[in-house]
């Protein structure tokens, strides 16, 4: 917040200001002792989030010389009280993969919300030099091995891919060039650059099969297979209830299961009224105007879904289908929910709440040690305009692949995608192979897992959205630190 009050109105206006932030002051004496005692990462989490609303609230910039007192203070605010929290995954030591792609996926999504969902354009309000990070790890996560979870790939490992995808590349930008040919040729000279196209084709086919094979002996989650998890696992659904009930429901007017059975009561036409349960005294439904509240035994029902074991075409494309004991279902029927109620955990940072980003730049392994962090929109972002340009030429269906990355046919890595306006996945360099379109290599190097990558500096300090990051800690930690660790506040 700007302030430069006039002479009659800076009195009133600086104390209220001095009361909120000495509020915000009072606030912090109380729970900083919880922090600072070891609280739980939940707890932490809260803290932080708290505290971000609060300096948002607080912060002030003053002009020198303008209020009642001249000051030289430029700006100020209550402080963030935001630690990084440092702990090992997974606690169960049989844990498989699928646990290991949730627990990662939801410490993702819990940074993005103890850092205000995107909600606040300039979390850490620095301008200026001091606006060159903008960046905070929110949690470093040691994984260990389990008996599901084992082998690290060794540098050899990684030598041996890296040589099949540069020969890989190397197909691609023939390709590429043969079919630009192709777009000027005539006559005898098409027939022979097209016999080409097909050798290289084939070709392409033969060394992804030899990659595929490569990476199939590895244990791990490779770049693709976590960006895949993130963006079509559900997280977050919205329900469509009054919530009458804990388990959901819909407020009404009458009083009979036979008024609960109109339509539109509950979006799903083909509950019959033996399946209805009425609260014919509801108070949340009194207080809503209405009297009485209907459900069923079903969550999913309750709160807006349907049910259905076979479901047409029509319902595939609006609904997406949810597994979960809370969205529960008769025996035999599977919950459907309506796509826009539906968020996976990609989307939920891109789009739940204010529009946001998730950048992932390596697979996962036992034995690293991971950072996930979470970055303010910097005053330029050079890359960002590059990226959106290749993304609009490209398509949306498109994915540009680069960072730490595996790509064949069957396996294409997206390091991080761009909010929801843009509609599109993409990064910066293109590794091609098995069809999948992509261009402009150079801007980010191919590497596996903690291999340097070109450019990845520009990557964590210039961005035009709040974003979340997901690393190693050592690719954080180069260039002198890409973003900071919070050890106490």
């Amino acid at each position: 917040m700007k302030y430069c009050p006039n002479k009659k109105s800076a009195v009133s206006g600086f104390l209220v200001m001095v009361l909120i932030i000495t509020a915000g002051f009072v606030v912090i004496f109380f729970v900083m002792p919880m922090i600072l005692g070891g609280a739980n990462i939940a707890a932490a989490d809260s803290m932080c989030r708290g505290s971000v609303a609060l300096r948002d609230k607080t912060y002030t910039d003053i002009s020198p010389g303008i209020g009642p007192v001249d000051v030289d203070i430029i700006e100020f605010g209550t402080p963030l009280l935001c630690k990084t929290s440092e702990f090992t995954l997974p606690e169960d030591k049989n844990a498989d993969e699928e646990t290991i792609k949730k627990e990662i996926a939801e410490l993702i999504v819990s940074c993005w919300f103890r850092y205000g969902e995107g909600l606040i354009e300039n979390v850490f309000k620095t301008t200026g030099q001091e606006a060159t990070n903008r960046c905070q790890v929110c949690y470093i996560v040691n994984l260990r091995e389990t008996t599901e979870f084992k082998r690290v790939p060794t540098e050899e490992d990684q030598s041996e891919i890296e040589s099949k995808m540069e020969v890989i590349n190397a197909i691609n930008e023939n390709i590429i060039m043969h079919k630009i040919q192709q777009g000027r040729c005539s006559g005898e000279d098409c027939q022979i650059i097209e016999a080409e196209i097909a050798a290289f084709e084939e070709e392409k086919e033969k060394e992804g099969t030899n990659l595929r094979n490569i990476v199939n002996k590895l244990d791990g989650i490779f770049l693709s297979e976590f960006t895949d998890y993130l963006h079509n696992t559900p997280y977050k659904l919205i329900s469509e209830s009054d919530d009458c009930k804990i388990e959901g429901g819909f407020c009404i007017k009458g009083k009979s299961i036979e008024d609960c059975g109109k339509a539109g009561v509950f979006p799903d036409e083909d509950i019959v009224p033996s399946d209805m349960i009425i609260d014919e005294a509801s108070s949340v439904c009194r207080k809503k105007g209405h009297t009485s509240c209907c459900y069923t035994d079903y969550g999913c029902l309750n709160r807006g879904g349907i049910c259905i074991s076979d479901p047409p075409e029509e319902i595939e494309e609006q609904y997406t289908r949810y597994n979960d004991d809370v969205w529960g279902c008769p025996t035999d029927e599977y919950c459907f929910v309506k796509n826009e109620n539906h968020y996976t955990y990609g989307g939920y940072v891109q789009s739940f709440g204010g529009e946001g980003l998730t950048m992932v730049t390596t697979g996962i392994y036992p034995g690293e040690t991971y950072a996930i962090s979470f970055g303010s929109p910097s005053d330029t972002c050079g890359w960002c305009n590059l990226a959106k340009k290749i993304g609009a030429g490209i398509g949306a269906a498109s994915v540009i692949a680069g960072g730490a990355i595996l790509v064949a046919t069957g396996v294409v890595a997206s390091p991080f995608t761009l909010g929801a306006s843009l509609g599109l996945t993409v990064v910066g360099t293109a590794v091609v192979a098995g069809g999948v379109a992509g261009a402009t290599a150079g801007f980010v190097a191919t590497a596996l897992a903690t291999n340097a990558i070109h450019h990845f500096q520009e990557l964590f300090t210039t961005r035009n959205m709040n974003t979340v990051y997901f690393t190693t800690l050592k690719q954080l930690q180069q260039d002198g630190g890409l973003c900071s660790i919070i050890e106490s506040v």
